[in-house]
């Protein structure tokens, strides 16, 4: 009697394979910039048949970098909005600081009132 395999084909994610195969391919890409991507790939949820299509594509296009695999942001990263938060409240904060610094020189001169 023979056994038929009823379980369904799936995919393994080979990531350093895939890197090692990236790298060959394209010795104009380090590995640092292609496992840079893949682990971008991972933390942006992109399934392992996406990161395997996406950077198949990369390899082919002569022009392309590693980098280009994870979508770019359509928003600025959160460590730009808050400089830009920052920069459009800096009369208020270098107000607070003035005021500081005031209170600061005003209690500096009333301990020496006070010693003497």
């Amino acid at each position: 009697m023979t056994s038929t395999n009823t379980a369904k084909p799936h995919l393994v994610a080979a990531v350093n394979e895939l890197g090692a195969l990236a790298c060959a391919v394209r010795p104009d890409w380090t590995v640092t910039e292609v496992t840079g991507a893949l682990v971008d790939a991972r933390t942006v949820g992109m399934t392992w048949a996406q990161t395997i299509v996406g950077m198949a594509r990369l390899i082919v296009d002569l022009q392309a970098r590693p980098g280009e695999l994870v979508p770019t942001r359509t928003e600025p990263p959160r460590s730009a909005r808050r400089t830009a938060v920052l920069e459009s409240h800096a009369s208020e904060l270098q107000a607070a600081r003035d005021a500081c610094a005031a209170g600061t020189a005003k209690l500096k001169a009333a301990e020496q009132v006070s010693e003497s």
